[in-house]
Parts: C-alpha cells; sequence; structure tokens
C-alpha cells in the first residue's frame, strides 16, 4: 500500500508553486512589450536596446546558473534559494524605479543572475516525494504558464492605459512576502542516498553523453526561435498597425494565448511521467538481432507491449540494450527486447 502523502512536503510545494508563479509574471510581463516600454527609457534607440535588454537575463543566467547545483550541494537548498529571491526582488524593484536604460539593464541582468528558476526546479524535485515528482513537475509547469499568462496580458493593459511600473512594483512585494513565508516555513530537505552518490562528472564528461547533447541543443534552438520571435513581434504589429491605440493589449495577449495551452496541458504531462517509465526499445526492424536495430525512446507502461513495430520491450535489472541512452544508474529500469510470447500477449 502507498503511503498518503505528508502535509509537509506538500506544504512547501505549495509555497514553491507559489513562487513559480510570480516569478514568472515578474519575467513575462515586460517580454512581449519590451519595444514599447523602453521608448520613455530609449526614445529612438528603444528597438536597439530592446534586443539588449531580452538578452541580458540569459548573459546573468549563463554566469552562474551552472552553479547552482553546487551551491545546493555545499550550502544545502534553503540558503541559495531564498537568496536567489531575494536577488529577484531586487531585480525587479531597480527595474521598476529606474528612470535610465542603464538601470533598467542592471536589473535585467540580476533578473539572470539571480538563477532563480534553476533553484525552484532543485527545490521542487528535492522537496517532493518520488510518487509524486512528476506531478509536482507538472504543477510547476502549470504555475509557469499561469505567470506567463498573467504577465503579458496586464503588463499590455497597463502599458495601454497607465504605466507598468506600478506592476513591477507589486510583483516584487508579493516575491518579498513569499521569501519570507519560506524563510518561516521551509524547512531543509533531509539527505537522501543517491544512485551513483560520490562519482563526480564534470561538465565535460556530461557533453559527452550524444543523448544529453540532443537535448541540450534542441533546447537552446527553441529558446532561440522564441525569442527571436519576441523581440521583433511587437515592432512589426507597430509597423503594421501604426494608429493602434491598443497595441500594448494586443500584444500581451496574443503571447499569452501559447501559455493557456501550456497551462492546460502541462498536468496531463505530469501525471503521464508519473504512471510511465521512460524506456528505449527497439522496434525496428523486428527480425534484426537488438543491437542491430533502432530505438525508439517512449514512455511505456510497465507491463505493457509497445504497439510499435512487432517487437516489445520488457525491463530487467540485469540485463539491458546496448542501444539503450540511458547511462546506468541513472536508468532505473533497464531495457532489453524480446519478441510477444503469444499475439494476444498484454
Amino acid at each position: 500500500m502507498t503511503p498518503a502523502p505528508q502535509a509537509g512536503p506538500s506544504r512547501d510545494i505549495a509555497l514553491l508553486l507559489a513562487g513559480q508563479a510570480v516569478v514568472t509574471t515578474g519575467l513575462m510581463t515586460l517580454v512581449p512589450i519590451m519595444p514599447l516600454y523602453l521608448r520613455d527609457l530609449a526614445g529612438p534607440a528603444a528597438a536597439h536596446w530592446s534586443s539588449l535588454a531580452l538578452a541580458a537575463p540569459g548573459v546573468g543566467a549563463l554566469l552562474l546558473a551552472p552553479f547552482a547545483g553546487s551551491w545546493c550541494e555545499r550550502w544545502g537548498y534553503r540558503r541559495p534559494l531564498l537568496l536567489s529571491l531575494s536577488a529577484f526582488t531586487a531585480s525587479l524593484l531597480l527595474m521598476g524605479l529606474s528612470t535610465h536604460v542603464a538601470g533598467f539593464m542592471v536589473g535585467r541582468l540580476l533578473q539572470g543572475a539571480s538563477a532563480v528558476g534553476v533553484l525552484l526546479t532543485i527545490c521542487i524535485g528535492r522537496v517532493s516525494t518520488p510518487g509524486m515528482r512528476g506531478r509536482a513537475f507538472g504543477m510547476q509547469e502549470s504555475a509557469v504558464a499561469t505567470g506567463a499568462l498573467l504577465g503579458p496580458v496586464l503588463g499590455g493593459v497597463l502599458q495601454d492605459w497607465w504605466t507598468v511600473r506600478p506592476m513591477l512594483l507589486a510583483v516584487a512585494a508579493a516575491n518579498a512576502v513569499l521569501t519570507l513565508l519560506l524563510a518561516w516555513r521551509l524547512r531543509e530537505p533531509a539527505p537522501q542516498a543517491l544512485p551513483g552518490a560520490g562519482s563526480s562528472r564534470g561538465f565535460a564528461a556530461m557533453l559527452a553523453d550524444a543523448s544529453l547533447r540532443r537535448w541540450l541543443l534542441a533546447g537552446c534552438l527553441t529558446q532561440a526561435g522564441a525569442f527571436a520571435l519576441v523581440n521583433v513581434f511587437a515592432l512589426y504589429l507597430q509597423q503594421r498597425y501604426p494608429y493602434d491605440a491598443l497595441l500594448g493589449s494586443k500584444t500581451g495577449f496574443l503571447h499569452a494565448l501559447g501559455w493557456l495551452a501550456a497551462m492546460l496541458a502541462s498536468p496531463l504531462w505530469g501525471r503521464s511521467a508519473t504512471a510511465a517509465r521512460p524506456c528505449a526499445y527497439s522496434c525496428w526492424p523486428p527480425a534484426a538481432a537488438p543491437s542491430r536495430s533502432r530505438c525508439c525512446r517512449l514512455p511505456m507502461r510497465s507491463g505493457r507491449s509497445a504497439r510499435s513495430g512487432s517487437c516489445r520491450a520488457r525491463c530487467s535489472p540485469r540485463s539491458r540494450n546496448p542501444c539503450c541512452p540511458i547511462a546506468a544508474p541513472a536508468c532505473p529500469r533497464v531495457c532489453t527486447a524480446a519478441p510477444p510470447a503469444s499475439p494476444r500477449a498484454p
């Protein structure tokens, strides 16, 4: 019988998810309307500064985010998270109070340097139990989508009718309150004995994994394409509809539509990740030896046949398909390929 989840982890995860929603709201408020907002700070050079402002958090994150894991290993999880949330609050205050583009840019750099998104993800994964981890990450994506919905819509409306500064300050105040709540309620997670603990893998050793390199490349290209569009989308609408008085509202609304789908679909992916085990299995050609067959990395429920090709994957702790891309000990269930015992095999 699976024990019921304790109240402590659920409460901590709820606070972390609230922090994720507030952080994402602060991050996404200005993203779709950046050229429109910077017209008051940079004048005719707003388009140029908009590109730099959108890239600034990435520069800060590139410099400091890779060290987030080592910070947690050295000082625990609670202290780096609280420092990161405090730095993010300071960045919002700096952005909201700056009357010159230089101060605004410093705030954007500090946003990325806080590494708040990485540390929130680490802490959510560390606080949640193994049985609820997939669901917790699905709820985190919903919290991200919620903030990505609220930020652009409210920011666009305020840009048209008033100013975005009060919203930046309000998000900073909300983030400060959540930081205090986490400082009061969040406890340092108990240490866990993880598979492979004690073996250190450097960054170069990790990049030697071809599968990981492909995932990293896919993530980089996805982010590059998304932000390349965001950078010029408001300018495109401004050029096409130069006399539209509600340009900021419409830009924010259009930007938020994609995140609405993410908010609705992410809990389904989270439950699927909890119930299914990602296994690499051989699926084609059926007559070839397992070492020569092609691999399909698809989530598969344990004990069920894969309806791809004419063979089926079975997880075994003793043997493993040579083409499985998941290196031990990270793969909890290792895979071998075998044909079905009968046409009616489950």
